[in-house]
């Protein structure tokens, strides 16, 4: 027995032998062979594309049954009954999951206490405001005034409406203008009265003008009175190292 097996594999072993040799063999020959090489690269096109339309056609099966899965059960209404239909219980029960959770979700947020009737009688807010007729201030630059003198000796630090601001250092719009009055005296820039004399405030002086009203800032002491009619160029105090002009314009 045991030599029949043994005999038997190795007739097995040689037949595969011989099998592997012949398909060398014939391999070796249409590697070789002209003809068969001339054939194969006039079919080669063909097996080609015999290969990409079968992939092809695999593919677009594939995706015909993924689609096919996914597409959603549509349920025949053909056995329900009219007042079925028309039972928002029903309704209820066969709407969607997503469908339920939203109308679970506008049953808590709506009281129970107030129905779909009262609803539309509950009155409206008023949304319409009260205009309020504010009048914005306007500024005039105090050079421009007619007669205007400089209230005071020293320099110009910066004038009206955009420019640079030494004492912030940087660019800025200025509603008035300021002088380097270095503690000396000051003076009235226009003819006008006096309207205001309040030392305690930000603008202490304001001068009523045929154009605004001209107002001080910075002054350490005033001489006029409230009422008393002044002059461009007469003393009306001392100011102090920073003297500020400005003009609010005349309500029309």
């Amino acid at each position: 027995m045991k030599r029949k097996r043994r005999y038997s594999k190795k007739k097995q072993e040689i037949k595969k032998i011989r099998f592997v040799e012949s398909v060398h063999r014939q391999f070796f020959q249409r590697m070789h062979d002209l003809d068969y090489l001339q054939w194969m690269q006039r079919n080669g096109v063909r097996y080609v594309g015999a290969i990409c339309l079968f992939a092809a056609l695999f593919s677009v099966s594939l995706y015909m049954l993924q689609t096919e899965s996914n597409q959603p059960v549509i349920v025949s209404n053909a056995g329900v009954r009219d007042g079925d239909a028309k039972n928002p219980d029903f309704q209820h029960k066969t709407a969607k999951p997503e469908e339920q959770h939203a109308v679970s979700d506008v049953e808590q947020i709506v009281p129970p206490a107030i129905a779909a009737d009262d609803l539309q009688n509950v009155s409206k807010p008023d949304m319409r405001l009260e205009s309020k007729s504010e009048e914005k201030t306007v500024y005039l630059n105090p050079l421009h005034l007619s007669g205007y003198q400089a209230p005071c000796g020293g320099m110009l630090v910066y004038n009206y409406g955009l420019g640079y601001d030494p004492v912030y250092e940087d660019y800025r719009f200025h509603d008035a203008i300021c002088y380097d009055s270095g503690n000396g005296p000051a003076f009235a820039c226009v003819d006008g009265i006096v309207a205001q004399v309040q030392m305690e405030q930000h603008w202490q002086i304001a001068i009523q003008t045929q154009r605004g009203i001209l107002k001080y800032s910075g002054l350490d002491t005033c001489t006029a009175t409230v009422g008393s009619r002044v002059a461009a160029g007469e003393q009306i105090g001392t100011a102090k190292e920073k003297l500020y002009i400005q003009v609010e314009k005349n309500d029309v």
